[in-house]
């Protein structure tokens, strides 16, 4: 399901290990010992011109290798760092990361059911955008996750809001965007099944007046896509099928 995603949830997978060099599970040891001991933890991210990978270090010990000849673009995390808080608890943990020169680029906030590794929480994203195709252990993520809330700032501290909600009665997820760079700022909302990504999707106006309405089947618009006047007017109907657009009715 492609929604507008927060550009900086792809750093995430920068803790994607490389096997050459780094050994996963005494890394994920020494970070669950990190936050066990100080409750936080930094990385910083260097890059190894020599042999075009990223690399990130917490307290100067390697913990992570990304080559980028597949991932050019991830040579721009060079001097950026991230940080991981159990502050307020292993099951209501942040993510933040952070520009070179110090601003704040994005922040997570999670509230969780049981404790997991973080960074696989990404999937859950690259999962709703479309990204991935489903697989039991998604659900496994999902069951785990209460909700998940997202802030990008952009420019001028334009903030862009994602939040999730997971329904584990009866394994649906809410998932409300907000995007202050949109003028005017409207609220998209959509309530979709998990394993189906089919449900419903909504735009509403930012004094609560519904813009349009539209169902969702396998992740695409499907059906009829009605759009509405701040008077509550149908102003526009459409036809979609399978995202692409099929006919005007109205």
């Amino acid at each position: 399901m492609k929604k507008i995603m927060i550009f900086l949830f792809a750093f995430c997978s920068i803790l994607a290990y490389s096997a050459k060099t780094v050994d996963y599970q005494e890394v994920d040891k020494y970070i669950r010992q990190k936050l066990d001991k100080d409750k936080e933890i930094t990385f910083t991210y260097k890059l190894n011109q020599a042999d075009f990978t990223l690399e990130g270090y917490s307290d100067g010990k390697l913990t992570a290798v990304t080559d980028l000849s597949s991932n050019p673009g991830q040579a721009a995390m060079d001097g950026m760092k991230s940080v991981i808080s159990e502050k307020n608890g292993k099951l209501n943990p942040e993510y933040k990361i952070f520009a070179a020169d110090g601003k704040l680029l994005s922040e997570q906030k999670f509230k969780l059911n049981k404790s997991i590794r973080l960074f696989d929480t990404a999937n859950i994203m690259a999962y709703l955008d479309g990204d991935i195709p489903y697989d039991d252990r998604l659900m496994e993520l999902f069951n785990a996750v209460d909700t998940m809330e997202t802030i990008g700032y952009h420019p001028n501290n334009v903030k862009y809001i994602k939040k999730i909600y997971v329904n584990h009665k009866n394994n649906t997820v809410k998932m409300e965007v907000k995007d202050y760079r949109e003028n005017p700022m409207m609220l998209q909302v959509a309530n979709i099944d998990i394993k189906t990504l089919s449900g419903k999707n909504e735009i509403f106006y930012p004094n609560g007046k519904l813009f349009s309405s539209m169902n969702v089947k396998n992740g695409k618009i499907n059906g009829i896509v009605t759009t509405y006047s701040e008077d509550g007017k149908v102003i526009k109907k459409i036809e979609v099928k399978d995202g692409e657009f099929v006919r005007e009715i109205q």
